[in-house]
């Protein structure tokens, strides 16, 4: 199912309307970009900088997608839509974060502004308790669905 098709159930209604293409394959609405990102900008609008900080990771992961697209292009990969995917995927953690939990992810960014030295992980094990990387594993682990690759 494409992420479109992930209804949000909120006030703001944030609902892709039947016709929309699929995401990532040329067909995109900007309507419906512009309604889900309207959202995301309500939830988030005490607190700017964590918006900031959603956008720069969700503008990461889709470069970074670009390139593990091109690779697999490249490579004459035969599952080229589940790299993409999977590269997009691979911040899902830390998007999560900057959505739910905005103060936390903004206080692990400003001791890493303070610090330069320190490391993501640490920064994170303080303020969050859990890594980010475990806590994605954690989150793929308790889901329902095929076998995921964990490599």
């Amino acid at each position: 199912m494409p992420l479109w098709q992930c209804r949000m159930r909120s006030p703001y209604g944030c609902k892709p309307p039947p016709h929309a293409g699929r995401v990532g394959q040329g067909g995109e609405k900007p309507a419906v970009l512009s309604t889900c990102l309207q959202f995301i900008k309500a939830c988030l609008k005490p607190y700017p900088k964590a918006l900031l900080g959603l956008l720069k990771v969700m503008a990461r992961a889709r470069h970074a997608s670009r390139w593990a697209r091109e690779w697999a292009l490249v490579r004459h990969d035969l599952d080229v839509d589940e790299i993409t995917v999977a590269t997009l995927l691979y911040d899902v953690a830390e998007t999560l974060m900057w959505c739910f939990a905005p103060t936390l992810a903004l206080q692990v960014r400003d001791m890493q502004v303070k610090d330069r030295v320190l490391r993501s992980q640490v920064a994170q094990q303080t303020i969050y308790n859990i890594t980010l990387p475990t806590l994605q594993l954690e989150l793929i682990g308790g889901r329902q669905g095929p076998e995921v690759r964990l490599e």
